[in-house]
């Protein structure tokens, strides 16, 4: 995490946490959702079913949250791996990708 008025990043080799650089990280996400819809065809078309649809993850967050990711991440921390001390940044943390799919499902 970096330190907002000086620009460099916050060390603690003491070993010892404290709540000076605590933000508040909460947050409301849509991580998954999908959206279809079949049409009804009429039989002299040369269509028996078309169905169009919609995915997406990581669609949207809405945070406060400075840092890369407001979720906790349990797992490697600098070489340690204590679950014990969640949502700490790490400097090897990117942000989430988002994807969305469009597709068309047409059969003859």
């Amino acid at each position: 995490m970096k330190n907002p008025t000086s620009g460099t990043y916050l060390n603690n080799s003491s070993g010892v946490l404290n709540s000076t650089h605590i933000e508040n990280a909460d947050f409301v996400t849509l991580d998954n959702m999908s959206l279809g819809y079949n049409f009804s065809v009429p039989q002299s078309t040369g269509f028996s079913k078309i169905r169009l649809y919609f995915a997406g993850n990581n669609l949207f967050y809405i945070t406060k949250y400075k840092g890369a990711d407001p979720n906790p991440r349990y797992g490697d921390i600098e070489g340690g791996n204590n679950p014990l001390i969640p949502g700490i940044d790490r400097r090897n943390t990117w942000f989430r990708t988002r994807s969305v799919t469009f597709g068309a499902n047409i059969v003859f």
